[in-house]
């Protein structure tokens, strides 16, 4: 094919030679395609993917710290992580259903919301586009203000991510200045390794991966391209230069197959569980999700 230099026709590419994810996704994150007939038939073909239904089905109402965050796919925050990666959010059914129950441990347990567990459940909750659960906010809003009282200490990644996926904190000027500080202070730590970034335990197997040009945690840059300062930092402009590094001949993109790992054990948030298709991880396949992960990315950003 001729080579493809527009960013909305390789758009075009995705949507006529990807998968069900990639095809939803696509159509509603990168679209945000109005027409409701168009986006039945994604949603529904989405759906019925066996990719999501893998994933939906490591949904499991268990709350002990080992079911909660651990190596295991079947932990809460790598099921919940990568189900947010495919596409999926809070008012699609059967995620509402299955994610019922953690939900309202999160709302009925007045005296564990200060738990590290509340806080990864809230946390994984705004990740996944729930939005106006009250609890959510209650201790969203709390971490944020600990956070910035403390310099950012304990915090943690996840709640980073939580912050700009949450409309009540990003829509309120003085929260939204609040989080682009410590992002900042994130930003400005990745010049001199994770130990300077001011943040105790912000998972440096995804933050350091950055420094070295070698990104394992493309899912993570798309949420943190939200934000002003992590897009100003010199640590995504040097990566937006680096995956221009893997255009190929035809305009699409080859990341290296280490950037796009499904590993049957490992966490989420340091890019174990990338892909977007149950098949093989072909050349075909990487060729895609790279092409996906790198307009993704630069819609998030506002740079196509």
């Amino acid at each position: 094919m001729a080579r493809i230099t527009d960013p909305w026709d390789l758009a075009r590419w995705l949507l006529d030679n990807g998968g069900p994810v990639i095809r939803f996704r696509m159509t509603v994150d990168f679209y945000h395609e109005q027409d409701l007939g168009v986006v039945t038939t994604v949603l529904r073909n989405f759906l019925r993917s066996e990719e999501v239904g893998r994933w939906l089905s490591r949904v499991t109402p268990a709350f002990g710290a080992e079911a909660i965050t651990s190596d295991e796919p079947t932990a809460f925050v790598n099921v919940m992580g990568k189900l947010a990666q495919l596409g999926m959010r809070g008012g699609l059914q059967p995620f509402d259903t299955l994610t019922l129950p953690f939900r309202v441990w999160l709302t009925e347990g007045d005296g564990r919301t200060t738990s590290s567990t509340a806080v990864l459940v809230a946390d994984m909750l705004s990740i996944a586009r729930y939005q106006d659960i009250w609890r959510v906010d209650e201790i969203l809003q709390r971490q944020l203000q600990v956070a910035l009282s403390q310099g950012g200490a304990h915090l943690t990644l996840y709640d980073i991510l939580a912050f700009l996926r949450s409309e009540k904190i990003m829509g309120s000027p003085q929260l939204r200045d609040g989080v682009e500080q410590l992002v900042g202070r994130i930003c400005d730590g990745l010049s001199g390794g994770t130990e300077e970034a001011g943040v105790s335990t912000m998972a440096p197997c995804a933050l350091g991966a950055l420094l070295d040009g070698k990104p394992r945690g493309l899912q993570l840059v798309e949420i943190l391209a939200s934000s002003t300062s992590f897009r100003e930092s010199p640590a995504f402009i040097g990566l937006l230069d680096t995956m221009e590094e893997y255009r190929t001949e035809q305009g699409t993109y080859m990341f290296p197959s280490e950037w796009l790992e499904e590993r049957a054990q490992g966490y989420w948030i340091c890019g174990d569980f990338m892909a977007l298709d149950t098949g093989e991880r072909s050349p075909g396949a990487l060729e895609l999700e790279s092409t996906f992960w790198a307009l993704m990315i630069r819609r998030a950003a506002g740079v196509l």
